[in-house]
């Protein structure tokens, strides 16, 4: 990560998880979809503790989901 120049003193790995599928939510793919690929069984789990407000125009989530492409 930090030779992607992704500061990692905030993000970590996992962070990617977040971010990728709080932006999917937000591009309305369905809750049902998201939670599948993300492997909860609980939109509560997800709501908890991985969905986070998505600003427009966040490289670090702009690069996740375009490496993921």
């Amino acid at each position: 990560m930090e030779k992607s120049g992704v500061d990692t003193r905030v993000f970590k790995p996992h962070s990617t998880r977040s971010a990728s599928t709080s932006k999917a939510v937000r591009m309305k793919v369905p809750i049902e979809e998201v939670l599948r690929k993300g492997g909860w069984s609980s939109s509560r789990t997800f709501a908890t503790y991985y969905k986070r407000d998505i600003e427009e125009g966040d490289a670090f989530q702009d690069a996740e989901l375009q490496l993921s492409d």
